[in-house]
């Protein structure tokens, strides 16, 4: 048996558990008494979750008691497992609570009670056997039925019903028909992740090319045949990928490419129900549209998305990254201290999310920056994307962002012109476009909005000119 076979009649079994009313705990007992998986790993599987899935359950226990999330990855998980390793004392407590059970039960330790009678577990008297539960229990019925009509001499009912019953096998089993295993599902999502974490310390023309082929990858699964279930989850890894190539493009300073993707993003999210990825998108679709120029879509996709954000960081982007611009974009300066507002509320003390995702202080501290800027204040502005620029320095490696860090210096650059001092200014923007990230589309515009302030007396400054020779060689690349 192939380790995609052994896992598709692990599913089988679950789903027989689940027709039947199996606890979780006796789903995994039955898959760790046919199969040749530990008590930790059956658990999982008792409940569908892949290893991702798993880890983010194990780190909600955290979220949710006001903790800093630890440092936890699918692959360590996958180590205990497999018993390569063992968790420690407070990660064992995390699975004996995330799993309802106790340490002997996960495969940690020895359980010296003595058993009950039997009597007490009615429900393992009669042990299934055969390799499709499903249709062993289906065929049983069906004789059981047979014996009985024809007992009562309804053999032409008999017959029909005998038929509508193979009808029904023949659709279950064409509903379980697959191109896709559970192993193949938690690589995607393995890769996904992987090129999320890679996103603020990778230049966007390196990122395009993997996720374009992943997708790809994705979209030749679809065209074969999955469970519903399979194929939501492939729908939903081929929006996020969708919205993750929104992104590069848009960074990329294509625009169409930016709409196009997210547009499918959008519609994917919505085909799964996926809230959070809907809000993702969102942010994504407000930032094209403000640097394209549309404010107002700018500000209708900010506000639209926070319907649908259901952790603060991402409202706090939607309010802060989105919905603050746009109003400074359109001089409503009380709409931007509202946003603000509701972003610093909102936005979590403990901080979270991948390279994708994270939003933490300082990209507040930066669009804040940039919105007190665009009101015309460049003296309000500069204390905050100063304090940007301090606290990108101080982030862990997680919450550094390259790209921002270097907008923020183009922002601190502007405001240091509007005030008289167009050489130091022009220097910073000269360093920040250096950065490998800070070729971004936002800090392409910035520096264009830099050379923009310039008063006439000082465009013919070498500094200015070196400055503006550069900008044009990046566009023209």
């Amino acid at each position: 048996m192939t380790f995609n076979d052994e896992l598709e009649r692990i599913a089988t079994l679950r789903a027989h558990g689940l027709a039947c009313g199996w606890t979780c705990e006796r789903t995994a007992e039955e898959i760790v008494a046919r199969f040749d998986v530990t008590p930790l790993k059956a658990q999982r599987l008792a409940r569908g979750w892949t290893r991702p899935r798993a880890v983010e359950e194990i780190l909600l226990t955290y979220d949710r008691e006001g903790l800093r999330r630890p440092s936890l990855t699918p692959q360590r998980l996958c180590a205990w497992e497999h018993e390569k390793s063992h968790p420690g004392e407070e990660y064992l407590d995390r699975l004996c609570r995330l799993y309802e059970s106790r340490p002997d039960k996960l495969g940690f330790g020895r359980d010296y009670a003595p058993d009950p009678p039997e009597a007490d577990h009615p429900e393992s008297a009669t042990p299934i056997v055969g390799s499709s539960p499903v249709e062993l229990d289906a065929k049983e019925v069906a004789t059981d039925r047979n014996q009985f009509l024809r007992a009562a001499g309804v053999t032409g009912l008999a017959t029909l019903l005998e038929q509508t019953g193979l009808a029904s096998m023949r659709l279950s089993r064409k509903s379980e028909e697959s191109n896709v295993g559970p192993i193949t599902l938690d690589q995607l999502e393995l890769r996904v992740a992987n090129l999320r974490q890679r996103f603020q310390h990778t230049p966007d023309a390196q990122l395009v090319g993997p996720a374009s082929t992943l997708r790809e990858e994705v979209e030749t699964l679809l065209d074969g045949k999955q469970p519903l279930t399979q194929r939501s989850a492939l729908h939903r890894i081929a929006g996020q990928l969708s919205a993750f190539l929104g992104e590069t493009s848009f960074d990329l300073s294509d625009f169409p490419s930016a709409y196009s993707h997210l547009l499918t993003a959008e519609q994917l999210a919505r085909e799964v129900g996926d809230h959070d990825l809907l809000a993702a998108i969102r942010v994504r679709q407000s930032t094209v549209a403000l640097w394209d120029g549309d404010y107002r879509m700018a500000l209708h996709y900010a506000r639209d998305g926070q319907r649908y954000a259901t952790d603060g960081a991402t409202y706090a982007q939607l309010a802060g990254r989105g919905e603050a611009r746009a109003c400074a974009r359109l001089g409503d300066r009380a709409g931007v201290f509202e946003a603000l507002g509701r972003a610093e509320r909102a936005l979590p003390s403990d901080q979270s999310g991948d390279g994708w995702t994270a939003f933490s202080p300082g990209a507040l501290e930066l669009y804040t920056g940039i919105s007190l800027l665009w009101l015309g204040s460049p003296e309000q502005a500069e204390p905050h994307v100063r304090q940007a620029i301090s606290l990108y320095e101080a982030a862990p490696v997680l919450f550094q962002s390259p790209a921002n860090h270097a907008q923020a210096e183009i922002n601190l650059a502007i405001c240091m012109v509007n005030q008289g001092q167009p050489e130091e200014g022009l220097r910073l923007a000269t360093e920040a476009l250096k950065v490998d990230r800070g070729h971004v589309e936002p800090n392409l515009q910035q520096a264009q909005d830099l050379l923009a302030a310039l008063d006439p007396r000082h465009r013919d400054l070498p500094a200015a000119r070196d400055f503006a020779d550069h900008l044009h060689s990046i566009r023209d690349a």
